[in-house]
Order: C-alpha cells, then sequence, then structure tokens
C-alpha cells in the first residue's frame, strides 16, 4: 500500500517544525508529527497483514463501489492509506502548536478562524482539499467520481472524529455551510492564511464555494439511494474509524510509554486445535461411529455425538457460508458442536473467535469448561473473558510484574492495558450487551474494536432470548458484517428463529443440523420431562396457597425441586412461605436478579451438598433459565414464553438418568414482565392447547413461523417510525447516535434504583475471605491516587471492582438512605451482616430498620 502514500512533505510546509506529541512529564523529547505518522503507518501495515485487511477492504469496494474502473480502485485505496496520513495534518494549526504543543522553534503568526485546543476538523479540511482536486482532474467518468466524492466525504468524517465519538454525519455536512467551521477553514486557505505552514489550497480558488454543501449533500444522497449498500457504508465508516484510532492509540502509546506492538489478538498455530482433540470428551467422540454404532435408545450421548460430526459434515460442506444456525435440544452439547465447528473453520484468514452469551454467568460457566481443556498449557493464558466484572487479564504471575523496575512495570501495565482495551486475545468470552457495543456503540471507547470482528469466528449463544423487535435489525446486521469483515458467525439455540426469513435477502445461511425434528423428537430428548397442567387453569390465574400445597405434596426425601417466578415479588414471598413451613426435611434456596455472583455460587456449592435424606427447592426467578448449570428431578413454572417454558425444562432430568416433570401455572402477567414482545400474546402461551401440542412436540419451527409472520405483519411492513423502513432510513442517515440507542440489547431505566454498597465479610467458593471494608478502602485509596501511571491505576481498579460486585445490590428507593460513605453514584453500608440471612440479603429487614423511606 505503500505506493499510495502521499508524502508528508507535499502537505505541510517544514514539516520538521510541527510536533505530533510534547513532553507529558515523561522527560521525552518532542515527537516530530511526520515521526508519528510514520508509527501510524507501521501498525496499519502489521493489521494490514494480521488482520487480512485487504480481504475486507476488497468487500467493501465490490459491494459500495462495483462499477469501479482499475483507475478508480486506486483512488479508492488510496483515500484509505491516506486517512493515516493526514489525521493529524491539522496540528500545523500555530495556536495548536503553540498552546498544546509548547513549540517556540519559532514564531508562531496565528490564523483567525482557528482555535487553539483542536486540531481533527482542520486535518478532514486539509484531507478534503487535497483529494477534492486530485478526483476533479482524474479521468474518471463523472458517475465513478460522484462515487469517489462520497468516500472523500466520509473518510474526512472519521479523520474529524477520531478524538471524539462517532456522531451523526449530517452534521459534518453541515460545516460545510457558510459561517460553519469547514467553511471558515476554507475561506481562510483561500485567502492565503495558511501559507506559512500548508502547501495548499490544492482545490482551485473559489471551488470551496457556497456551492459545496449542495454538491456534497446531493452526491451522498445520489449514492446512498440504493438501500443494499446503506448498511455497508454505516459498517465501512465503523471499520475504519477503528483502524485510525486504533494506529494512533498504538503510535502514541510508543512513542509515550516506548512499547511496540506486535501481536494482535490473533490465533497463530494449530494448538488450540491439538490441544482440543486431545481433550477426553473429544476421544471419546472420535471413537464413535455414527454409522455403525447399535443404538440402544437410551444412551443420551450418542444422539449428541451424531449431532456433534452432522454438525462438523454440514459445516465442511457449506464453508461458503457466513452464517450458521445449531439448533438441537436443551442438553445435547451445543456449545462442545459449537466449539469443534469454530475451530474447524480456522485458517489463514480466520484467526481469532468470540464466544457470546446473554449472561456473565455462562460466561464464566464456559471459561470453566474451557480450562478443563486447555487449564494445563500455555494456551489457556490467551482465552480471554471482557465483561464489566472480571479483571483485566495479566500476562504473568503478581510475583513477576511486581519485581519488574519502575520502568518495565510501568510497560507492562500499559501493554496489558491496550490488549483489554483493543481486544488483543486469540480467544474471547464475553456477553451480548458488550459485543453490541462494539458491533453499535457510537462512543470512542467502543468502537475502537471493531476492526477485531474482521476474520473472527462469532459464537452467538441464545440471541433470541433478546427482545425480537430487534431480531430483524440484528440478522440484517449480523448479514452484513460478515459479509463484510469476513466473519464466520454460528448461532446456537434450543428455541431458533430462523431469523434469516425477517431480512428479505437471499444470502445463504446454512443449518448445521438438517433435520433438527429428529433429535427433539427422539424420546431421550422428547420424553424426558413430562408436562403437567394441573396448576394450569382455563378461566382463572393459579392461587399462591393452592401452588404451595402442591409443592410440599411432592417435595420428598432426596428430590430436588425447582421452581421459577416471572417476579421477584412472587419468588420472594413464595420463599418466605416455604422458611416458614415448619418442615424440617426440607432444605430451601432462593435465587432471584438481586443475587450477585458469589450468591449464587455460594447457592450452588450448598444445594450440591444438601443432605440426600431432604428435599431441595430452589426458589428462582428467570435466572435459572439459561447460565445455571443445575439437574433437578421436578419443576414448577409461571408461564411466559414458549421458548422460555424449553429452557426451563432443560434444567430437569437433563441426562435423562430418572423421571422428570414440570408442572406449569399462571400466577404473574407477563406482558408487565416481556414488553414489546410478541411471544407473551396470549395466543401463543401455553393458555392455548396448539401451544401446548407445540411444546410437547418440541415443535418449535412452527412456533416461531407464527411469530416471525407477526414481526413481519405488525412491525417491519408498518410505515411508521417502528418499521424497517424508518430504521434504514435513519442508518441511510448515518446518525450513529440513534442507530447506538436502537440496537441497545437491554432498554435500563435504574431512576427508581441505587447501588448499595454492603461491607461484610464473604467466603468465596476458592475458601479466600475477602472483607468488604477493606476492598471499599482499597477503591478509595486507589481513585485519590493522582500520582498512579494511568495504565496500572486502571488495572488495578478492574481488580478491585471484580471484588466489589460481591458487595453490590440494587435497593428500590424514594427518598433518604443513611449511609456510612458515598463515592459516586455508589453508597457505602457498614456492618452489613446484621441484614443477610442465610446468606442472602433481606430488603424487608434493611428497610424495617429504618434505612430507607420508601
Amino acid at each position: 500500500m505503500k505506493e499510495y502514500i502521499i508524502p508528508i512533505e507535499d502537505i505541510i510546509v517544514k514539516p520538521e517544525l510541527f510536533y505530533a506529541h510534547c513532553d507529558r512529564g515523561n522527560g521525552k523529547n518532542p515527537e516530530i508529527l511526520k515521526e508519528h505518522v510514520d508509527r501510524c503507518y507501521h501498525y496499519f501495515e502489521e493489521l494490514w497483514e494480521h488482520k487480512n485487511f485487504k480481504a475486507v477492504f476488497e468487500n467493501f469496494q465490490k459491494e459500495l463501489a462495483p462499477e469501479l474502473s482499475d483507475e478508480g480502485i486506486k483512488l479508492f485505496y488510496s483515500l484509505i492509506v491516506n486517512v493515516i496520513i493526514f489525521h493529524d495534518c491539522g496540528k500545523i494549526n500555530p495556536r495548536f502548536q503553540s498552546i498544546k504543543m509548547k513549540n517556540t522553534l519559532k514564531k508562531w503568526t496565528a490564523i483567525d478562524c482557528l482555535d487553539g485546543t483542536k486540531h481533527s476538523i482542520l486535518s478532514a479540511a486539509i484531507y478534503f482539499d487535497y483529494f477534492y482536486e486530485k478526483i476533479q482532474e482524474s479521468l474518471l467518468s463523472k458517475d465513478e467520481k460522484n462515487m469517489i466524492h462520497v468516500f472523500m466525504l466520509v473518510n474526512a468524517y472519521v479523520i474529524s472524529r477520531h478524538h471524539g465519538n462517532l456522531s451523526r454525519f449530517e452534521e459534518f455536512l453541515e460545516e460545510f455551510q457558510p459561517n460553519r467551521q469547514l467553511a471558515d477553514i476554507f475561506s481562510c486557505m483561500n485567502q492565503g492564511d495558511f501559507t506559512e505552514v500548508y502547501h495548499g489550497p490544492f482545490c482551485k480558488k473559489g471551488l470551496h464555494s457556497v456551492n459545496m454543501p449542495m454538491q456534497n449533500k446531493r452526491k451522498y444522497d445520489s449514492f446512498s439511494e440504493k438501500q443494499s449498500l446503506q448498511l455497508g457504508l454505516y459498517a465501512y465508516i465503523r471499520f475504519l474509524f477503528s483502524v485510525l484510532v486504533s494506529c494512533d492509540y498504538y503510535a502514541t502509546s510508543e512513542y509515550d510509554n516506548g512499547i511496540q506492538m506486535s501481536a494482535f489478538g490473533t490465533i497463530e498455530n494449530t494448538e488450540f486445535v491439538t490441544q482440543y482433540e486431545q481433550s477426553e470428551r473429544v476421544k471419546q467422540i472420535r471413537r464413535f461411529n455414527p454409522e455403525s454404532c447399535v443404538d440402544d435408545k437410551k444412551d443420551i450421548n450418542i444422539l449428541r455425538n451424531r449431532m456433534f460430526y452432522e454438525a462438523e459434515q454440514t459445516l465442511l460442506e457449506n464453508k461458503d457460508a457466513n452464517v450458521a444456525f445449531a439448533e438441537a435440544p436443551t442438553g445435547s452439547g451445543k456449545s462442545n458442536l459449537a466449539m469443534n465447528c469454530s475451530l474447524k473453520l480456522l485458517d489463514k484468514n480466520i484467526n481469532k473467535i468470540f464466544y457470546v452469551y446473554p449472561f456473565n454467568t455462562l460466561v464464566e460457566q464456559n471459561y470453566d469448561t474451557l480450562e478443563k481443556i486447555y487449564g494445563q498449557t500455555d494456551i489457556f493464558k490467551s482465552i480471554a473473558v471482557i465483561n464489566s466484572i472480571t479483571p483485566i487479564p495479566l500476562n504473568g504471575t503478581r510475583k513477576f510484574w511486581e519485581n519488574l523496575d519502575k520502568e518495565e512495570n510501568e510497560k507492562f501495565y500499559q501493554k496489558a492495558l491496550l490488549d483489554r482495551q483493543f481486544l488483543n486475545y486469540p480467544f474471547i468470552l464475553t456477553t451480548h450487551v458488550n459485543l453490541f457495543q462494539i458491533m453499535f456503540g457510537c462512543e470512542r471507547e467502543a468502537a475502537i474494536s471493531f476492526y477485531q470482528l474482521a476474520g473472527s469466528v462469532v459464537v452467538l449463544d441464545e440471541i433470541q432470548s433478546y427482545k425480537n423487535v430487534l431480531w430483524t435489525e440484528i440478522m440484517m446486521f449480523l448479514q452484513c458484517y460478515s459479509r463484510l469483515l469476513n466473519m464466520k458467525i454460528i448461532i446456537m439455540s434450543a428455541t431458533l428463529p430462523k431469523l434469516d426469513m425477517l431480512t428479505g435477502n437471499h444470502e445463504k445461511v446454512v443449518n448445521l443440523i438438517k433435520n433438527p425434528e429428529k433429535y427433539f423428537q427422539d424420546a431421550r430428548f422428547k420424553k424426558r420431562v413430562a408436562l403437567s397442567y394441573e396448576l394450569l387453569y382455563p378461566d382463572r390465574k393459579t392461587e399462591m396457597k393452592e401452588l404451595y400445597a402442591h409443592v410440599l405434596g411432592q417435595a420428598q426425601k432426596g428430590r430436588k425441586l425447582l421452581m421459577e417466578f416471572i417476579t421477584k415479588t412472587s419468588a420472594e414471598k413464595f420463599y418466605h412461605m416455604l422458611t416458614e413451613s415448619g418442615r424440617e426435611d426440607l432444605q430451601i434456596f432462593c435465587m432471584t436478579g438481586d443475587d450477585n455472583q458469589i450468591d449464587r455460587k455460594r447457592i450452588l456449592r450448598e444445594m450440591d451438598t444438601a443432605d440426600k435424606d431432604k428435599a431441595v427447592i430452589l426458589v428462582a426467578t428467570q435466572v435459572v433459565e439459561a447460565g445455571i448449570d443445575i439437574d433437578m428431578d421436578i419443576g414448577y413454572k409461571d408461564i411466559s414464553k414458549l421458548d422460555s417454558e424449553e429452557q426451563f425444562i432443560g434444567r430437569i432430568n437433563r441426562n435423562f438418568k430418572r423421571k422428570g416433570v414440570v408442572y406449569f401455572f399462571d400466577m404473574d402477567n407477563e406482558s408487565g414482565i416481556y414488553k414489546e414482545d410478541y411471544r407473551v400474546d396470549t395466543a401463543y402461551t401455553l393458555r392455548k392447547d396448539e401451544m401446548k401440542q407445540l411444546l410437547a412436540d418440541k415443535n418449535f419451527g412452527k412456533y416461531y413461523d407464527y411469530i416471525l409472520k407477526g414481526i413481519r405483519k405488525y412491525r417491519n411492513d408498518r410505515k411508521n417510525e417502528n418499521g424497517i423502513e424508518a430504521f434504514v432510513d435513519n442508518v441511510k442517515k448515518l446518525d450513529f447516535v440513534w442507530i447506538s440507542q436502537k440496537m441497545k440489547l437491554i432498554d435500563k431505566n435504574d431512576d427508581w434504583k441505587m447501588s448499595v454498597y454492603f461491607a461484610r465479610e464473604i467466603t468465596t467458593d476458592t475458601g479466600e475471605i475477602i472483607d468488604g471494608k477493606q476492598v471499599w478502602e482499597r477503591y478509595r485509596e486507589l481513585l485519590s491516587d493522582m500520582t498512579m501511571n494511568y495504565a496500572k491505576k486502571q488495572i488495578l481498579l478492574s481488580e478491585v471492582k471484580s471484588k466489589m460486585s460481591y458487595f453490590i445490590y440494587q435497593i428500590k428507593i424514594d427518598n433518604s438512605l443513611d449511609y456510612n460513605d458515598r463515592i459516586g453514584e455508589l453508597y457505602l453500608i457498614e456492618d452489613a451482616e446484621q441484614y443477610f440471612e442465610n446468606g442472602r440479603l433481606n430488603t424487608d429487614k434493611f428497610y424495617s430498620q429504618g434505612n430507607l423511606f420508601v
């Protein structure tokens, strides 16, 4: 790509006079602008090689500008490469050099239209000024020139935002209007105000005129009229923004800290595959021959193995498909199936894996599974958990990095922070919320790692668990991203809607299990759990007292019962009824969304070690539907969505070694819990006999036919603001802020909650005793330390925050809290053990103590 570089000497007068960065208190000499640009380009080349950017930009060109001639393609690539070269040219602003860079090499003459704090908008202006003339002078056709003009515009927009967030593209176009910043800059250029620092203007005098705003808008509108291009252009801008900011950040860190990045989180060898194939479970599967095996109709592992082989074979036959569905019954080994398929997709172009789950508990659960496979090897160090409660990974023991000298210690922390910020890990486990921030977040911190999706395998678990008003948009973007970024996406679930039906395009989507019904219909899955509706009445709600009597009747010696309510209020009320029953042969537990990570692990540990002569009852909310690894005998569930019922069933008689039964009841109103969800329409719930039959037959294909038709009819095809046309129109406008809000998986309204830190002493599942008050004091100490190296501080804070999560609860309030300390919006309650019973926070007791007025 070097042949496309515009020498900085051709743009700037005496570039050796200008600083890109100055001494930040570390005693370094100022960094000359050309040095910084060279460093940025070095990292661009590194990423080009490691992440196969050539293929990605070829995809963008073929999709967004397929009509370009060879000359047009060359200009297309020149525009891309020189985003890196031009991005800091605005630092030639004399005021910027004097004020920000403390540059006294010469007496600078101020330029009236420029202030001294910003440089990105001037960089965009210089880029536009230079390439506008290049486009006009080219031999391209008028249509090609118009097309290339659009890329010049959006690239200049990326330059203008590289120190901020992605905003609304229309705001950038408005800067060309008279009396706006870009227009003022061009006016100063044409008047000769820049001659001391800039070889331009390159546009012939007068071309930056009142006609430019209209010209830009006309060309962009004409280009974006094609609906098929709109998502692609949005992806192009996110990708280029991510690449530019990453190269800039890596280069700046090299100057500041002397850290030269050479690894960017890719799988470089076959060790992942080799170690996986040597694991005991996979060796057992490889010894199994699906063709010659005699099926005794009792061993559930035979079905699991057959699905494993079928998915593998189907994948190998359809490696050209970018999106694959893995639909298989609960308990059929989907995670292992997806792991095998992910590793089969690795090659020179696909070299990174993301495993993405709806809940942190599932992330932790699968991390533990991977530890069993890779834990005794160095490979395990390259597997990272990325979420809000896991410390930033450190490559080395605490003793190792604490014994480094000061300079090396700071480099160590900086490298660790860079790896976390840019996701430089070959294998990542994270949540859907985090992934959607990467894919759609408009904040700089969210978008910088977008380029890491290129050349990756992304496994999405239970994507249908989120609001179905976004299913169409989600699938549209997944297909677009996978096509352009050379991604492979595997979507897996026991209840998997064929989301491609919503998008209306004809892209190939492969079903890894060609006929999942034959597995769903097998007695080892279908008959594993009996379904009972004796507590589900056609004309009234189920009363708490009759449910209570039924449960006590079933709670016999050695039985394990699981109960799911769809509101925390009902779950807490029923839990207290059971604890007050007087039955000494019961061991009763409760788990809701209020219970944090350590609470849930403690509950599961205590259930595993429960007295075998007693009945175990776990009362819970929806948190048990997925992410909790339990196997129970009898289930009770308040009805909601059909796929939620199936997920719950998957917690019962998981390994087909005894008899299981689930009793359904109807107590709370699910429409108030699952808002804007077509699945809680009465017609699609267990109140209808047809839905009972579909659940018994595991016929989720027919169930989702109803749901998807409803989404298309009552939402996608609507002409109001909720229809797909309105969505595509906002994508066309490149309104990154609107799209970011639109694509949030979880709408939080926490105005009625506050975060309260209950300081007490707890014991983790590993036996570690943690004093909550000491953790709080360490957090305050770190926040107050203004002398500590930034990277080190961020990493130590991430470690402390991971422990703080054990003590933080969301408490409903109206007025006042009698707290002992406060940091921001986090409130400390000391001596908090008094508010806990059996390891659980008793909010009623907390309120009754006079701590809150509600």
